[in-house]
């Protein structure tokens, strides 16, 4: 479980002939949209003379956004598993709170018995 929870940030530092050439290369490589990434503009490059002398390349880091209510649920089902419960977990959010449904008939076990 600690895997889950200390999940490292995944960088990628990319350079390309234009900024979004080193975008869409850095996006390859971590395999997500942009929408899932944070891209930081390191150097818009240069063209330089005739197309050779001086060029310096686009220069971009992106780095991979984490959900946190995929994180939750990972959590919440690799518990479950080490409880030997069997079920799924849904996540949703409501009023920007996150809201984790737990589906299944051992329920019972994480809530505790209704009986006084």
């Amino acid at each position: 479980m600690a895997n889950i929870v200390k999940q490292q940030e995944k960088t990628v530092e990319q350079q390309g002939k234009t900024v979004d050439e080193a975008i869409e290369e850095g996006l390859k490589k971590l395999g997500v949209s942009k929408e899932k990434t944070k891209i930081e503009i390191i150097c818009e490059g240069k063209k330089g003379l005739f197309g050779f002398i001086g060029v310096v390349p686009a220069k971009v880091k992106l780095t991979l956004i984490h959900d946190s209510g995929e994180i939750a649920v990972q959590v919440l089902n690799e518990i479950m598993r080490l409880m030997n419960i069997k079920g799924g977990v849904n996540s949703r959010e409501t009023d920007g709170k996150l809201i984790l449904d737990i589906v299944s008939g051992d329920a019972h076990f994480l809530i505790g018995d209704r009986k006084s």
